[in-house]
C-alpha cells in the first residue's frame, strides 16, 4: 500500500443515498456492474490531478505516481502504453518537479507543475517551455491550441513569442490581494481554482461560478447548478470546524472537464464522485449521485474523472483498505479524532483506469438525450 491516508465519516449526506431525493433536471447513477477497467494492475498508482481523455484519437493521458515523472498515453480500446512525455524530474528543459495538470491540444501535449508548463508534440518532442505570468499553475487547458492557465482574475494565455497573455482582465495582480488578509489565503485560493477548455472557450470555476472566456476577449457567466453549490458551501462549513482546516481541507470542486460533445462535468467529492453535467449553452444540468462501501472490512472506493464520452464516464478508480494495527496481540482498526469522535482510517491499495456508463434514474436529460 502507498502511505496517502483517506479519513471515512464526512459524507455528502442524502445527495449520495440510493434513496436520497432527485435534484435538477434529470439524475444520473454510475453503473459500476457495466463497462471495464482500462488500465490496472498494482504497479499503477495515479496522481489526483493530472489526466486527460483524447476522445478522437481515442487515448486517455495519465500521470503516475511512481516514477519516472512524466505523462503516459494509453489506448482507451486495449490499455496498451501509446507513448511517454517526459520521464525526467527536475528544472532543465523538457522536465518539472511535479506535474500537477494535463491538457491536450491538436499541436500536442501540456504538462504543468509548479510555475512551469512544457509542451510536446504528439510524437513526443519537447517543442517548448513556458513560465507563465501567474503565481503558480493549478491547473491548464488548452485554448485554440494554446496553453491557457487560471489567472486570480481571467485567463493567461501564451502567445506565439511566449509572453503571457491576461483575458477578460486589466491586470492578474488584484486578485492576489483579495481576501480575509490571512496570509498565503489568497493564492491557496487561486490554486483551487477549475479550468476546462474546448476549441474556442476557457471555463474557470472560482467562487462557485463558472466564468467562460473566449480567444477573443468576451466574457459570460455560467451559473454552478444550486444544488451542487448548496452541498460544496455546507462542507465548507463543516470544515472550518476542524483543526488545521486551511492546509488538509481538499477543495470541494474536484475537478471540471469539457466533454466529447461540449458539456461541462463537475465533479465535486473525489470519494463518491458525485457532480453534474452542465450544457453551457443553455444552462441545463443533470446531476450525478454514487456511492462508496465504507466501514469494517469493506474496501473503500474512490473515483476521479478524466472525461466523459456518449455518456460514459472515464476515471482513475482509486480502492483503499482499513488500516490495522496489532494492539496486544490483536489486530484492530486504525482510527482518528475528528470533532471528538471516533473515524476509521483507510489506506490506498491499488487504482486502475475505468470506463463505466451512466443509466437515467429519475428526470428528463438535457435535450432529449436518452
Amino acid at each position: 500500500m502507498i502511505s496517502l491516508r483517506l479519513v471515512v465519516g464526512l459524507g455528502l449526506g442524502s445527495f449520495l443515498s440510493p434513496s436520497g431525493a432527485a435534484f435538477g433536471q434529470a439524475v444520473m447513477e454510475l453503473d459500476l456492474e457495466a463497462g471495464r477497467d482500462i488500465v490496472g494492475g498494482p504497479e499503477h498508482q495515479f496522481r489526483a490531478f493530472g489526466g486527460a481523455v483524447d476522445y478522437d484519437r481515442r487515448l486517455v493521458y495519465a500521470v503516475e505516481a511512481l516514477e519516472p515523472l512524466a505523462v503516459t498515453a494509453y489506448s482507451l480500446d486495449d490499455g496498451a502504453m501509446v507513448r511517454r512525455y517526459g520521464g525526467r524530474k527536475g528544472e532543465g528543459p523538457g522536465e518539472l518537479l511535479t506535474i500537477d495538470g494535463v491538457a491536450l491540444g491538436a499541436g500536442g501535449v501540456f504538462a504543468a507543475g509548479g510555475a512551469v508548463v512544457n509542451h510536446w508534440s504528439l510524437s513526443g518532442e519537447l517543442l517548448y517551455q513556458w513560465r507563465p505570468v501567474a503565481p503558480g499553475v493549478g491547473t491548464i487547458c488548452s485554448l485554440a491550441g494554446r496553453p491557457a492557465v487560471a489567472g486570480q482574475e481571467g485567463v493567461v494565455v501564451r502567445a506565439d513569442d511566449g509572453r503571457s497573455i491576461a483575458r477578460g482582465a486589466e491586470t492578474l495582480s488584484a486578485g492576489l490581494q483579495a481576501g480575509s488578509g490571512v496570509p498565503g489565503e489568497a493564492t491557496m485560493r487561486y490554486l483551487h481554482f477549475r479550468m476546462s477548455c474546448n476549441d474556442s472557450v476557457a471555463y474557470v470555476l472560482a467562487d462557485h461560478k463558472i466564468t467562460a472566456y473566449s480567444p477573443g476577449g468576451g466574457v459570460r457567466q455560467i451559473p454552478v447548478p444550486s444544488k451542487i453549490e448548496e452541498i460544496v458551501r455546507k462542507r465548507q462549513q463543516e470544515a472550518t470546524s476542524l483543526p488545521g482546516y486551511r492546509t488538509i481541507t481538499p477543495n470541494p470542486y474536484s475537478r471540471m472537464v469539457t466533454t466529447a460533445d461540449g458539456r461541462l462535468f463537475v465533479a465535486i467529492s473525489d470519494l463518491g464522485m458525485a457532480g453534474a453535467i452542465v450544457d453551457p449553452a443553455t444552462g441545463c444540468y443533470e446531476l450525478l449521485k454514487t456511492t462508496f462501501s465504507r466501514g469494517g472490512r469493506h474496501v473503500l472506493r474512490g473515483r476521479r474523472v478524466l472525461g466523459l464520452a456518449a455518456d460514459s464516464l472515464i476515471f482513475v478508480d482509486v480502492v483503499s483498505e482499513p488500516d490495522t494495527e496489532l494492539v496486544n496481540g490483536k489486530r484492530q482498526a486504525v482510527t482518528m479524532d475528528v470533532r471528538g469522535r471516533p473515524v476509521q482510517v483507510f489506506s490506498i491499495s491499488s487504482q486502475s483506469i475505468a470506463v463505466r456508463p451512466l443509466r437515467l434514474v429519475s428526470g428528463q436529460p438535457c435535450g432529449g438525450r436518452r
